[in-house]
């Protein structure tokens, strides 16, 4: 038997175990399988315990019940097995069922936790476990997710880790917390330290804990420990599994939807309405994740590093079976035993027998496991012996006075204190700025609670960042950045130090001072060429950065070309001296030619003949006149040998080679983009659409052109190897960095980026040019999931700066106008209306110009066009734009395609006369389109389109009775729909409408719940500012005015006025609605002369828009006569969220329709 002490100089052998429920038999069986092996090759009179030869053992949800047995309980795997058995068929036995539903009771579970618990006779029944210390073996982890933040997971340990101690939970709480799976289980409530959370089964987060399992272990034992291997157990292949959760969920939000009983909806009760469910489905998509897809990584990640990573797991005979499934348990061990057989198998399970007897491991340090993506990268790691925690670069070198001033200018103080201290380092490009800037919070991070990094270079680039720095602050994936949100936290959040990066704060044309948050506190640095850009400071809140003293140039050329451990002589010496000099001391130059002294391996001699011919053939290049160079001799210089030696090894028939090639096949795309945040995903997507084209992109004659970092597997998905091994060697270059704003993507320096284009000839040039902009608008394409709605927020910036190098005589008159009509899409995927309609209408003008106006492309631009002038209140041009489609479409040459459309064409129509109150029009027009499309059915998207507007018509009409019936039918469809199913912006809107007509029977308290659920999930995915959730915002100031919770909805509606206001513009028609509601709420509250003047602007702006006899126009009218009057008595319409879309629908209605799916 293993002793449970471990020596520091042990390898460290780690145990993952996935969820699955009844499934997790299947990992005990295997898992005794290894034990009873090793018993024998030990020469064991007992069956040794797994904790006895694990370092740590990680699990989620069932794999957490079992890592607890293991670990915590230190059961062997015998008594494991038959525990978990009695287990499963006590807690999902059909007695233990709650009548009418369908999840189970927890006291059982409890139950039976707390005498397992019980019969081990523990010292202690806390989870952690005082009696092992850090050197102990056997360590454990169950991985839960707290309601608060789904995205992440929460872990209950048996030992302290760096964060969320939980030393006060007892082990059934933790075994109830991992195990509280949606759908069998309800949310455990714990007490953690002194907080009380709900907590679901962590498979939200992690059905596959084996990455959680490698960075507790570098964290907790050490980054310097060597790894033994990593065993990965799984449940089962789930080639065949449903989605029960979900179903399970669905079925009762259709019996709440259908008979909408004046019971009250039960808190934690699993159905879809209820307060804890619908936190759960928003993401049960995005993170209810196959365990196959961690495991697919690692083995990417360990690829080529033998005897490092185990995956074990059931290929057959697990797929059907139900997690609550125990009567099956048998079935299941016999298929793993089964399986156990297999040679492959039975040899890896050999291979982790020999290496847990003999204490091998594969001598990698525990850091590089972590940090590393591929073989090629763990060996980097291990060669360097540099923490990949942070973006600096590692050749960082010197610069102790200007690091000195920051540290004294932003010392350590007490959080929140006064005055807010800001500091602008300014200098030429290439200076160092930024690498100064990320030094000094690799050094100084720590005493800042929060650090957030923006990207000043143009105003995309920053709202891209404050879209990030959303999800930091209020969690998810925004599509939309909540920049009003993000500002007034800053302002008012004196119980924290924060420090706010500006880098590359350099152009007059973008003023960050709008971007600086109110107040007096926190910290502000700024990056920039300029001194006296916007905002100003103070002499002493400027510091210039100047090119480097000789001493620190030498040291960091010395440590770039990887030299600084050698002896000089003094002829090296005086060559280093003689480049740093001719480099003009600028450290983008000096990294620049270290990186390639290294790659190149010559001598400093050589290097500097070489510079001085390279330079004098540059300056005599006549080519090379467009750019900066003759401002930037120095760096252009040392980018070119760069370059030379890539064109030069891009000619070796070997990997190298070839990636060679790949780099500068990069390196010519990427710098058409924007410098910052450069994403594979650009050629993921473009490789992958179902429209790809190959033409341009194929062969330029100079063997460069993009065509191979656009391959695709025998799968059909993308192949990221070529594409991969260039971004490797750019980066030995120094030609490419890690983004500053996420790791995964990359930025090139200004003036990387600037000489990758200036060094073109002319033919290269233009060829370049059109290839970046084919793959860049291949990979925009014309769908509407929520995915390509965020990737149109990350990629605008890169469709403006390739827009903005022209070349669009370079393509064909019908390939360009595509392209402009997506960037104006991704326009309105974002909201920005004006910037959109403009697009549009320059869009339609140049196709007329073109064609017959009878032709499709015309009339489809001019169908894009009125849909942008709805979407953005301009009814009345909306509806005459589309009069005349319809007169059009009967002439149209493309006559299969006029057919396609003419029911989408006439839906969309109607949604203008409901905007215009026009309901009679609407529903004539729908039911004439209802009656063509009916025997579609479902299935068809014409016909759910027509009815969801149909429901909303019938609502606004004061035809509840109907409304409801074809909401229900709705909201019964879209559950039955795996396609759509709980969480689809279709099925939200069916929930607030319902809410709605809740709210006219009275059920008030039913009604602001189901908002108020909505709004948690737009917020989530959508982000706080986007005019969904704006809208959805107002909902729940309904329901709050209907509750008389004047305050609260006051509150959210002055919040929703501002970011609209901001957002949509102050005489859009949803910020007019806004108005209107505050105003009636003001009234109520007894600011009357407040809401008078809200009102005056309301009436304004709907008498330009809607004009004079709409509804809502005659309604503010009245409202301000009834204040001038002094009679003021509140109607029923001052409460509602408006007159033509009130309750769950928006004048963005068009957006929430084109999702196809939200996950």
């Amino acid at each position: 038997m293993a002793d449970d002490q471990d020596s520091n100089n042990d390898p460290v052998y780690l145990l993952s175990l996935d969820g699955g429920g009844v499934r997790g038999i299947s990992e005990l069986v295997i898992l005794h399988e290894i034990m009873k092996r090793l018993q024998k090759v030990a020469g064991l009179k007992e069956l040794p315990r797994p904790r006895d030869y694990f370092h740590l053992i990680g699990g989620t949800s069932t794999g957490g019940l079992i890592a607890i047995l293991l670990g915590r309980m230190g059961m062997t795997t015998e008594e494991a097995i038959k525990g978990y058995e009695d287990f499963a068929a006590t807690v999902f036995c059909k007695r233990n069922r709650r009548l009418l539903e369908r999840t189970f009771k927890e006291k059982t579970l409890e139950k039976v936790i707390r005498d397992i618990v019980a019969a081990r006779g523990l010292k202690t029944t806390v989870m952690i476990d005082e009696t092992r210390d850090r050197n102990s073996l056997g360590h454990a982890f169950v991985c839960s997710v707290p309601r608060s933040n789904m995205f992440e997971a929460y872990l209950f340990r048996t030992y302290r880790g760096k964060s969320n101690h939980a030393h006060n939970v007892e082990i059934w709480e933790a075994a109830r917390a991992t195990s509280s799976a949606p759908g069998f289980f309800n949310p455990v409530h714990v007490k953690v330290e002194a907080v009380k959370e709900y907590y679901y089964d962590g498979a939200l987060a992690y059905n596959n804990p084996a990455k959680l399992v490698l960075d507790e272990a570098d964290s907790y034992l050490g980054s310097d420990r060597k790894l033994g291997f990593l065993l990965s157990l799984g449940t089962g292949l789930k080639i065949t599994d449903k989605a029960f959760k979900v179903e399970a969920d669905a079925e009762k939000a259709v019996e709440h939807a259908l008979e909408l009983t004046k019971k009250p909806v039960r808190t934690l009760s699993g159905s879809l309405l209820s307060r804890d469910s619908l936190p759960v489905y928003k993401h049960i998509k995005t993170s209810l994740t196959d365990p196959e897809r961690t495991h697919h990584e690692l083995d990417q990640c360990f690829r080529g590093i033998p005897n490092a990573y185990f995956r074990l797991n059931l290929d057959k005979g697990a797929a059907d079976i139900k997690l609550n499934e125990y009567k099956k348990m048998k079935l299941l061990r016999e298929a793993t035993e089964k399986y156990l057989k297999k040679d492959e198998v039975s040899a890896s399970i050999d291979k982790i027998v020999s290496m847990l007897h003999k204490k091998e491991g594969v001598e990698m340090p525990l850091e590089a496991t972590c940090r590393a993506t591929s073989y090629e990268a763990f060996r980097h790691a291990m060669v360097q012996d540099v923490r990949q925690r942070t973006i600096s670069s590692p050749q960082f070198t010197g610069r102790a006075a200007i690091l000195g001033k920051l540290d004294r200018h932003f010392c350590e103080r007490e959080p929140g204190s006064s005055p807010r201290r800001l500091l602008r380092i300014w200098g030429m490009g290439g200076v160092g700025k930024t690498q100064i800037a990320l030094k000094f919070r690799d050094l100084h991070g720590s005493r800042f609670n929060h650090v957030f990094w923006i990207n000043a270079a143009t105003t995309d680039s920053i709202y891209e960042s404050f879209r990030k720095v959303t999800a930091q602050i209020y969690g998810g994936n925004p599509s939309r950045p909540n920049i009003t949100g993000v500002l007034n936290w800053l302002s008012q959040n004196r119980s924290e130090e924060w420090l706010l990066v500006f880098d590359n704060n350099d152009s007059d044309s973008v003023d960050v001072s709008k971007y600086i948050p109110e107040g007096n506190t926190g910290n502000i640095l700024f990056t920039s060429r300029r001194k006296d850009i916007k905002p100003t400071l103070d002499h002493n809140q400027t510091y210039a950065v100047d090119i480097m003293d000789e001493k620190d140039a030498v040291a960091l050329l010395l440590r770039s070309s990887k030299l600084e451990d050698q002896l000089l002589y003094s002829d090296d010496q005086q060559y280093v001296g003689q480049i740093v000099k001719e480099l003009g001391y600028l450290p983008l130059a000096i990294d620049q030619a270290g990186s390639y002294i290294d790659m190149q391996e010559c001598t400093f001699k050589d290097y500097l003949f070489d510079f001085r011919s390279g330079r004098k053939q540059l300056m005599e290049d006549a080519s090379m006149g467009r750019g900066a160079f003759h401002d930037n001799p120095a760096v252009y210089g040392t980018f070119e040998l760069s370059y030379a030696a890539l064109q030069k090894k891009s000619k070796e028939d070997n990997r190298e080679g070839r990636a060679a090639v790949n780099a500068l096949r990069i390196l010519c795309i990427f710098c058409f983009y924007h410098n910052e945040n450069l994403m594979e995903q650009i050629l993921d997507r473009a490789a992958t659409d179902k429209r790809f084209e190959a033409d341009y992109l194929g062969d330029d004659g100079g063997g460069i052109a993009p065509l191979p970092l656009a391959g695709l597997t025998q799968e059909g998905e993308w192949d990221p190897a070529n594409f991969r091994d260039g971004i490797r060697i750019l980066k030995s270059y120094s030609l490419i960095k890690k983004s500053a704003m996420n790791e995964t993507w990359h930025s090139m320096h200004v003036l990387v980026h600037s000489w990758a284009r200036d060094r073109m000839d002319p033919e290269a040039f233009v060829f370049q040019r059109r290839a970046a902009r084919l793959l860049l608008f291949f990979s925009v394409r014309r769908q509407d999931k929520l995915s390509d709605e965020l990737y149109a927020s990350q990629v605008l910036p890169h469709l403006r700066a390739c827009l903005g190098h022209r070349g669009e005589e370079d393509l064909e008159w019908m390939r360009r106008t595509e392209h402009e009509g997506k960037f104006a899409r991704a326009l309105v995927e974002l909201g920005l209306w004006q910037d959109a309609t403009a697009q549009w209408e320059a869009i339609l003008a140049d196709r007329e110009q073109h064609l017959d106006r009878t032709e499709w492309p015309v009339i489809s631009g001019m169908w894009d066009l009125a849909k942008a002038y709805r979407d953005w209140g301009r009814l009345e041009k909306s509806e005459k734009v589309f009069e005349e489609i319809i007169t059009l479409l009967p002439q149209c040459p493309q006559k299969r395609m006029a057919a396609l459309k003419l029911w989408d064409i006439h839906i969309d129509l109607s949604k203008v006369y409901l905007q215009q109150a026009r309901y009679s029009a609407a529903k004539t027009l729908l039911f004439w389109v209802f009656e063509t499309v009916e025997s579609y059915g479902w299935p068809s998207g014409v016909f759910r389109r027509t009815v969801t507007t149909l429901a909303t018509v019938l609502r606004l009409n004061g035809e509840t009775e109907a409304a409801l019936g074809v909401e229900s039918f709705i909201l019964h469809r879209c559950i039955d729909d795996a396609k759509i199913g709980p969480g689809h912006r279709i099925t939200m809107g069916c929930i607030s409408n319902i809410a709605a007509l809740r709210c006219e029977m009275g059920l008030y308290e039913k009604a602001d719940e189901m908002w108020r659920e909505v709004l948690d999930i737009d917020e989530d995915l959508r982000g706080k500012e986007h005019p969904i959730t704006l809208n959805s915002k107002r909902n729940v100031a309904t329901g709050c005015a209907k509750l008389e919770k004047f305050w609260e909805a006051e509150d959210i509606l002055r919040e929703v006025l501002v970011v609209s206001e901001r957002v949509l513009g102050k005489d859009h028609l949803d910020t007019l609605t806004t108005m209107d509601q505050l105003a009636g709420v003001l009234v109520q509250r007894g600011k009357t002369e407040e809401a008078e003047g809200l009102w005056r602007s309301c009436l304004e702006g709907r008498k330009v828009w809607l004009g004079e006899q709409h509804p809502l126009t005659q309604r503010t009218e009245k409202a301000l006569s009834r204040v001038a009057e002094g009679t003021m008595v509140l109607v029923k319409e001052d409460f509602q969220n408006d007159g033509f879309l009130s309750y769950g629908d928006s004048n963005y209605v068009s957006q929430a329709e084109r999702d196809t799916y939200l996950y």
